[in-house]
Protein backbone atom coordinates (compact mmCIF):
# COMPACT_ATOMS: atom_id res chain seq x y z
CA UNK A 1 0.00 0.00 0.00
CA UNK A 2 1.11 3.43 -1.01
CA UNK A 3 0.83 6.28 2.08
CA UNK A 4 -0.18 9.77 0.46
CA UNK A 5 0.84 12.87 2.25
CA UNK A 6 -1.64 15.78 1.42
CA UNK A 7 -0.46 19.19 1.62
CA UNK A 8 -3.07 21.61 -0.51
CA UNK A 9 -4.25 24.86 -1.41
CA UNK A 10 -8.09 25.35 -1.57
CA UNK A 11 -9.01 27.16 -5.31
CA UNK A 12 -11.61 29.81 -5.20
CA UNK A 13 -12.39 28.36 -8.71
CA UNK A 14 -12.74 24.87 -10.61
CA UNK A 15 -9.51 24.82 -12.85
CA UNK A 16 -9.28 24.45 -16.38
CA UNK A 17 -6.01 22.60 -16.56
CA UNK A 18 -4.65 20.08 -14.34
CA UNK A 19 -0.26 20.31 -14.58
CA UNK A 20 0.96 17.44 -12.97
CA UNK A 21 4.87 17.45 -12.39
CA UNK A 22 6.66 14.39 -10.77
CA UNK A 23 8.81 15.14 -8.52
CA UNK A 24 12.02 13.46 -7.41
CA UNK A 25 15.77 14.65 -6.13
CA UNK A 26 15.50 17.68 -8.63
CA UNK A 27 15.77 20.71 -6.47
CA UNK A 28 18.23 21.95 -8.33
CA UNK A 29 16.04 22.43 -11.42
CA UNK A 30 12.32 22.66 -9.83
CA UNK A 31 12.23 26.35 -9.03
CA UNK A 32 13.15 26.92 -12.41
CA UNK A 33 10.13 24.57 -14.05
CA UNK A 34 7.55 26.41 -11.44
CA UNK A 35 8.21 29.95 -12.37
CA UNK A 36 8.05 29.04 -15.65
CA UNK A 37 4.56 27.86 -15.09
CA UNK A 38 3.71 30.23 -12.99
CA UNK A 39 4.64 32.94 -15.82
CA UNK A 40 1.84 31.68 -17.65
CA UNK A 41 -0.93 34.46 -19.48
CA UNK A 42 -3.39 31.56 -19.04
CA UNK A 43 -4.09 31.46 -15.32
CA UNK A 44 -7.17 29.31 -14.92
CA UNK A 45 -4.63 25.81 -13.84
CA UNK A 46 -3.47 24.14 -11.13
CA UNK A 47 -0.14 22.23 -10.57
CA UNK A 48 0.10 19.06 -8.71
CA UNK A 49 3.62 18.53 -7.56
CA UNK A 50 3.78 14.89 -6.58
CA UNK A 51 6.59 14.57 -4.64
CA UNK A 52 8.01 10.67 -5.24
CA UNK A 53 10.11 10.11 -1.98
CA UNK A 54 13.03 12.33 -2.70
CA UNK A 55 15.53 12.90 -0.18
CA UNK A 56 17.43 15.65 -1.71
CA UNK A 57 14.92 18.47 -0.35
CA UNK A 58 13.17 18.42 -2.83
CA UNK A 59 9.83 17.69 -0.77
CA UNK A 60 10.54 20.73 1.43
CA UNK A 61 11.37 22.90 -1.46
CA UNK A 62 7.41 21.80 -3.13
CA UNK A 63 5.88 22.91 0.34
CA UNK A 64 7.61 26.13 0.48
CA UNK A 65 6.28 26.71 -3.30
CA UNK A 66 2.66 26.02 -2.29
CA UNK A 67 3.03 28.97 -0.36
CA UNK A 68 3.10 31.37 -2.67
CA UNK A 69 0.79 30.38 -4.97
CA UNK A 70 -3.02 29.07 -3.89
CA UNK A 71 -2.92 27.22 -7.43
CA UNK A 72 -0.03 24.92 -6.15
CA UNK A 73 -1.04 21.65 -4.53
CA UNK A 74 1.95 19.38 -2.92
CA UNK A 75 1.15 15.40 -2.33
CA UNK A 76 4.13 13.48 -0.62
CA UNK A 77 4.31 9.82 -1.55
CA UNK A 78 6.59 6.53 -1.19
CA UNK A 79 9.32 6.03 -4.01
CA UNK A 80 7.48 4.65 -6.87
CA UNK A 81 9.23 5.95 -10.12
CA UNK A 82 7.99 8.40 -12.85
CA UNK A 83 4.80 6.60 -14.01
CA UNK A 84 3.35 5.81 -9.82
CA UNK A 85 3.87 9.56 -9.47
CA UNK A 86 2.05 10.62 -12.75
CA UNK A 87 -0.56 7.86 -11.54
CA UNK A 88 -1.32 9.54 -8.11
CA UNK A 89 -1.22 13.03 -9.95
CA UNK A 90 -4.44 11.93 -12.16
CA UNK A 91 -5.91 10.51 -9.49
CA UNK A 92 -6.19 14.24 -7.65
CA UNK A 93 -6.46 16.27 -10.97
CA UNK A 94 -9.72 18.39 -10.80
CA UNK A 95 -9.20 19.84 -14.25
CA UNK A 96 -11.09 19.44 -17.29
CA UNK A 97 -7.57 18.64 -19.11
CA UNK A 98 -4.23 17.76 -18.08
CA UNK A 99 -0.92 18.43 -19.23
CA UNK A 100 2.36 16.80 -17.93
CA UNK A 101 5.73 18.83 -17.46
CA UNK A 102 9.20 17.00 -16.43
CA UNK A 103 10.38 18.57 -13.40
CA UNK A 104 13.87 19.82 -14.59
CA UNK A 105 11.90 21.17 -18.02
CA UNK A 106 10.23 24.60 -18.70
CA UNK A 107 7.73 26.25 -20.66
CA UNK A 108 7.16 29.76 -22.53
CA UNK A 109 4.45 32.24 -20.78
CA UNK A 110 2.05 31.33 -24.03
CA UNK A 111 2.23 27.34 -23.22
CA UNK A 112 -1.31 26.88 -21.52
CA UNK A 113 -2.65 29.72 -23.41
CA UNK A 114 -1.94 28.29 -26.88
CA UNK A 115 -3.11 24.73 -25.69
CA UNK A 116 -6.25 25.92 -24.54
CA UNK A 117 -6.86 27.78 -27.41
CA UNK A 118 -6.45 25.32 -29.98
CA UNK A 119 -8.41 22.67 -27.78
CA UNK A 120 -11.18 25.50 -28.08
CA UNK A 121 -13.27 23.50 -25.29
CA UNK A 122 -13.48 20.18 -27.16
CA UNK A 123 -13.51 16.69 -25.46
CA UNK A 124 -12.18 14.40 -28.38
CA UNK A 125 -9.11 15.92 -29.22
CA UNK A 126 -5.34 16.19 -28.28
CA UNK A 127 -3.28 18.89 -28.58
CA UNK A 128 0.50 19.11 -29.39
CA UNK A 129 3.43 21.35 -29.06
CA UNK A 130 6.26 21.12 -30.29
CA UNK A 131 9.62 20.77 -28.30
CA UNK A 132 13.21 22.16 -28.02
CA UNK A 133 15.75 19.53 -27.37
CA UNK A 134 18.56 21.16 -25.33
CA UNK A 135 20.76 21.63 -22.36
CA UNK A 136 19.74 25.81 -21.73
CA UNK A 137 19.51 26.84 -18.59
CA UNK A 138 17.10 29.90 -19.90
CA UNK A 139 16.23 29.61 -22.90
CA UNK A 140 14.57 32.13 -24.86
CA UNK A 141 11.51 31.35 -26.52
CA UNK A 142 10.26 33.28 -29.73
CA UNK A 143 7.55 35.14 -29.53
CA UNK A 144 6.02 35.12 -32.88
CA UNK A 145 2.46 33.48 -33.26
CA UNK A 146 2.48 30.64 -35.86
CA UNK A 147 0.08 28.15 -37.45
CA UNK A 148 -1.33 24.72 -37.02
CA UNK A 149 -2.34 21.82 -38.70
CA UNK A 150 -4.96 19.57 -37.39
CA UNK A 151 -4.70 15.88 -38.54
CA UNK A 152 -7.14 12.93 -38.08
CA UNK A 153 -6.46 10.66 -35.59
CA UNK A 154 -5.69 7.64 -37.43
CA UNK A 155 -3.13 10.21 -39.99
CA UNK A 156 -1.56 11.18 -36.65
CA UNK A 157 -0.82 7.27 -35.30
CA UNK A 158 1.15 7.28 -38.73
CA UNK A 159 3.73 9.85 -38.04
CA UNK A 160 4.30 8.09 -34.62
CA UNK A 161 7.73 6.35 -35.66
CA UNK A 162 9.22 9.88 -37.11
CA UNK A 163 7.83 12.13 -34.62
CA UNK A 164 10.44 12.82 -32.07
CA UNK A 165 8.19 14.60 -29.00
CA UNK A 166 4.91 12.38 -29.77
CA UNK A 167 5.37 9.85 -27.72
CA UNK A 168 6.44 11.55 -24.69
CA UNK A 169 3.37 12.59 -22.64
CA UNK A 170 4.76 16.62 -21.90
CA UNK A 171 3.89 18.93 -24.49
CA UNK A 172 0.02 17.79 -24.80
CA UNK A 173 -2.99 18.80 -23.24
CA UNK A 174 -5.23 15.55 -22.91
CA UNK A 175 -9.20 15.46 -21.63
CA UNK A 176 -8.87 14.32 -18.42
CA UNK A 177 -11.93 11.80 -19.59
CA UNK A 178 -9.18 9.91 -21.77
CA UNK A 179 -7.58 8.14 -18.63
CA UNK A 180 -10.66 7.03 -17.60
CA UNK A 181 -9.31 2.72 -17.18
CA UNK A 182 -5.82 4.08 -18.57
CA UNK A 183 -2.99 4.59 -16.75
CA UNK A 184 0.91 4.31 -16.95
CA UNK A 185 2.91 0.95 -16.32
CA UNK A 186 4.45 1.59 -12.95
CA UNK A 187 8.47 0.03 -13.11
CA UNK A 188 9.89 0.83 -16.41
CA UNK A 189 11.51 3.38 -18.51
CA UNK A 190 9.54 5.16 -21.73
CA UNK A 191 6.51 4.58 -19.71
CA UNK A 192 5.14 7.09 -22.30
CA UNK A 193 5.31 4.77 -25.30
CA UNK A 194 2.89 2.39 -24.41
CA UNK A 195 -0.08 4.66 -23.18
CA UNK A 196 0.62 7.51 -25.72
CA UNK A 197 -0.68 5.68 -28.59
CA UNK A 198 -3.68 4.56 -26.41
CA UNK A 199 -4.77 8.55 -25.86
CA UNK A 200 -3.92 9.13 -29.23
CA UNK A 201 -6.43 6.39 -30.91
CA UNK A 202 -8.92 7.88 -28.25
CA UNK A 203 -8.54 10.98 -30.00
CA UNK A 204 -10.82 12.05 -33.39
CA UNK A 205 -8.26 14.44 -33.93
CA UNK A 206 -4.92 15.98 -33.00
CA UNK A 207 -4.17 19.70 -33.58
CA UNK A 208 -0.40 19.87 -33.66
CA UNK A 209 1.13 23.61 -33.06
CA UNK A 210 3.88 24.58 -34.97
CA UNK A 211 5.51 26.89 -32.45
CA UNK A 212 7.95 25.14 -30.13
CA UNK A 213 7.02 26.51 -26.55
CA UNK A 214 8.24 23.37 -23.99
CA UNK A 215 11.40 23.27 -23.57
CA UNK A 216 13.05 19.75 -22.82
CA UNK A 217 16.21 19.95 -20.35
CA UNK A 218 18.47 16.75 -21.19
CA UNK A 219 20.44 16.73 -17.86
CA UNK A 220 23.13 14.61 -17.12
CA UNK A 221 22.34 11.79 -15.28
CA UNK A 222 18.47 11.24 -16.20
CA UNK A 223 17.48 7.83 -16.56
CA UNK A 224 17.34 8.67 -20.55
CA UNK A 225 20.75 9.92 -20.66
CA UNK A 226 22.87 7.21 -18.14
CA UNK A 227 24.79 4.19 -19.16
CA UNK A 228 22.08 0.96 -20.30
CA UNK A 229 21.14 -1.00 -17.46
CA UNK A 230 18.70 -4.01 -16.82
CA UNK A 231 15.84 -0.61 -16.04
CA UNK A 232 16.76 0.32 -19.60
CA UNK A 233 15.95 -3.00 -21.11
CA UNK A 234 12.48 -2.61 -19.91
CA UNK A 235 11.76 -0.26 -22.26
CA UNK A 236 10.99 -2.71 -25.24
CA UNK A 237 8.03 -4.19 -23.09
CA UNK A 238 6.52 -0.53 -24.05
CA UNK A 239 7.42 -1.28 -27.76
CA UNK A 240 5.47 -4.70 -27.61
CA UNK A 241 2.49 -3.38 -25.74
CA UNK A 242 2.14 -0.77 -28.64
CA UNK A 243 2.62 -3.49 -31.05
CA UNK A 244 -0.16 -5.74 -29.16
CA UNK A 245 -2.46 -2.49 -28.82
CA UNK A 246 -2.47 -1.92 -32.47
CA UNK A 247 -2.93 -5.28 -33.52
CA UNK A 248 -6.00 -6.16 -31.11
CA UNK A 249 -7.58 -2.76 -32.66
CA UNK A 250 -6.78 -3.51 -36.39
CA UNK A 251 -4.76 -1.16 -37.39
CA UNK A 252 -3.06 -3.63 -39.89
CA UNK A 253 -0.95 -1.23 -41.54
CA UNK A 254 -0.03 0.85 -39.00
CA UNK A 255 0.95 -2.68 -37.27
CA UNK A 256 3.45 -3.24 -40.09
CA UNK A 257 5.22 -0.36 -40.10
CA UNK A 258 5.45 -0.22 -36.13
CA UNK A 259 7.09 -3.78 -36.28
CA UNK A 260 10.07 -2.72 -38.43
CA UNK A 261 10.81 -0.10 -35.92
CA UNK A 262 10.73 -3.02 -33.40
CA UNK A 263 12.78 -5.29 -35.24
CA UNK A 264 15.05 -2.29 -35.80
CA UNK A 265 15.46 -1.81 -31.71
CA UNK A 266 15.34 -4.78 -30.43
CA UNK A 267 18.05 -5.82 -32.31
CA UNK A 268 19.71 -2.94 -30.40
CA UNK A 269 18.63 -3.91 -26.90
CA UNK A 270 19.76 -7.45 -27.63
CA UNK A 271 23.31 -6.44 -28.36
CA UNK A 272 22.97 -4.11 -25.57
CA UNK A 273 21.90 -7.11 -22.82
CA UNK A 274 24.53 -9.02 -24.98
CA UNK A 275 27.46 -7.04 -24.36
CA UNK A 276 26.26 -5.61 -20.62
CA UNK A 277 24.58 -8.35 -19.32
CA UNK A 278 25.62 -11.69 -20.87
CA UNK A 279 24.27 -13.80 -18.16
CA UNK A 280 20.87 -12.53 -18.85
CA UNK A 281 20.79 -15.41 -22.03
CA UNK A 282 16.93 -15.78 -21.23
CA UNK A 283 16.06 -12.29 -21.69
CA UNK A 284 18.33 -12.21 -25.03
CA UNK A 285 16.92 -15.65 -26.53
CA UNK A 286 13.05 -14.33 -25.83
CA UNK A 287 14.05 -11.08 -27.37
CA UNK A 288 15.77 -12.52 -30.58
CA UNK A 289 12.93 -14.95 -30.89
CA UNK A 290 10.18 -12.38 -30.82
CA UNK A 291 12.47 -10.37 -33.40
CA UNK A 292 12.90 -13.13 -35.80
CA UNK A 293 8.73 -13.73 -35.08
CA UNK A 294 8.01 -10.55 -36.03
CA UNK A 295 10.33 -10.48 -39.32
CA UNK A 296 8.90 -13.38 -40.62
CA UNK A 297 4.97 -11.85 -40.29
CA UNK A 298 6.06 -8.76 -42.00
CA UNK A 299 8.75 -9.03 -44.66
CA UNK A 300 6.56 -9.41 -47.67
CA UNK A 301 4.98 -5.96 -46.12
CA UNK A 302 4.33 -3.65 -48.52
CA UNK A 303 5.57 -1.26 -45.64
CA UNK A 304 9.11 -2.63 -45.65
CA UNK A 305 11.10 -1.65 -48.16
CA UNK A 306 14.25 -3.76 -49.03
CA UNK A 307 16.85 -2.24 -47.13
CA UNK A 308 14.46 -3.37 -43.95
CA UNK A 309 14.05 -6.59 -45.49
CA UNK A 310 18.03 -7.63 -45.99
CA UNK A 311 18.58 -5.94 -42.48
CA UNK A 312 16.23 -7.83 -41.18
CA UNK A 313 16.77 -10.96 -42.83
CA UNK A 314 20.54 -10.12 -41.12
CA UNK A 315 19.42 -9.43 -37.80
CA UNK A 316 18.26 -13.50 -38.00
CA UNK A 317 21.55 -14.55 -38.74
CA UNK A 318 23.71 -12.05 -37.06
CA UNK A 319 21.90 -10.41 -34.33
CA UNK A 320 24.82 -9.29 -32.72
CA UNK A 321 26.41 -8.00 -35.53
CA UNK A 322 23.22 -6.39 -36.67
CA UNK A 323 23.03 -5.40 -33.31
CA UNK A 324 25.74 -3.21 -33.02
CA UNK A 325 25.43 -2.14 -36.65
CA UNK A 326 21.92 -0.58 -35.33
CA UNK A 327 22.79 0.70 -32.07
CA UNK A 328 25.64 3.21 -34.32
CA UNK A 329 22.84 4.19 -36.50
CA UNK A 330 20.20 5.03 -33.64
CA UNK A 331 22.82 6.75 -30.97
Amino acid sequence: MVNYSINENVLTEIPKVSIIIPVYNVKKYLLRCIRSILKQKYRNFEVILVDDGSDDGSGLLCDKLKTRDSRIRVIHKENGGMSSARNVGIEFARGEYITFVDSDDYISDRYLETLVELMHDKTDRVVLINAIFGKEKNYRFKTEHLGYSIIEGYDFRKTLLNNQFGDSCCGKLIPKDFFNNLRFIEGRVLEDLAITYSLFFKAKEVIISEEYLYYYYQREGSVMHSKFSLKHFSGIYSYEERLHFIKKNGERELYERFMQQYVAVGLQYYYKIRKYFPKEDIKAKKLRDNINRGYRECWKSRQWNMAARIGGFLGIIFPYVMGKFVNIILK
